[in-house]
C-alpha cells in the first residue's frame, strides 16, 4: 500500500474518469504528468494514505507545464485565466465544504466513505461554477459512479 500526495480535484477527475468506464489509465504523452500513474493505483486498491494539497501534488511534479511548485497551463474555456489560481479555488473550496485540511495524511478507506455521503449535484454545481450544465451533470453522475466502484474495490481486498 502506497501513501500519494494529491490535489482534491485530481482525485474527483480519477473517480470521474473511472465511472465513465476508463479501467486502466495510460501515460499523457503531451503533458507528461503523472495522471495515469497515481489513477492506477488509486482503482487498483494501492492507496493507504491521501494527503490533499493545494500545490503541485505526485500527478503533477513531472509535467510539462510544472515549475517551481506552480502550474503555468491556463485553461482555454476561461479566455487563458490561470489553471494553477482556478484549480486552487476549487481545492480550497471542496476541503471547506469536506471540512478537510491540506497537509494532513488521511486513511483513503474514510475519505471514500466521506465521498459516498458528500458526492452531490449541489456540490458539483458550486465548486465547478464556470461550466455549463451538462459538464457539471456529466462530471456529478460519473465522479458518484467512480466512487462506488473504487469503494467496492477497496472493500474487496479486505476481504
Amino acid at each position: 500500500m502506497e501513501n500519494i500526495v494529491i490535489k482534491p480535484h485530481h482525485l474527483l477527475d480519477i473517480l470521474k474518469l473511472y465511472g465513465k468506464g476508463i479501467e486502466n489509465f495510460v501515460p499523457d504523452i503531451n503533458y507528461k504528468h503523472n495522471f495515469y500513474l497515481i489513477a492506477n493505483m488509486i482503482v487498483n486498491g494501492k492507496v493507504e494514505f491521501i494527503r490533499f494539497t493545494r500545490d503541485c501534488d505526485d500527478i503533477c511534479r513531472p509535467c510539462k507545464y510544472c515549475k517551481t511548485e506552480k502550474c503555468y497551463d491556463v485553461v482555454a474555456f476561461l479566455n487563458g485565466y490561470s489553471k494553477d489560481q482556478y484549480n486552487k479555488e476549487i481545492d480550497d473550496e471542496l476541503l471547506k465544504i469536506w471540512s478537510l485540511r491540506f497537509g494532513m495524511d488521511y486513511n483513503f478507506k474514510d475519505i471514500l466513505v466521506m465521498l459516498s455521503k458528500e458526492l452531490n449535484y449541489h456540490l458539483f454545481k458550486k465548486v465547478w461554477k464556470y461550466e455549463q450544465e451538462y459538464a457539471i451533470q456529466f462530471r456529478n453522475a460519473f465522479t458518484i459512479m467512480g466512487s462506488y466502484k473504487v469503494f467496492l474495490n477497496y472493500m474487496s481486498i479486505e476481504g
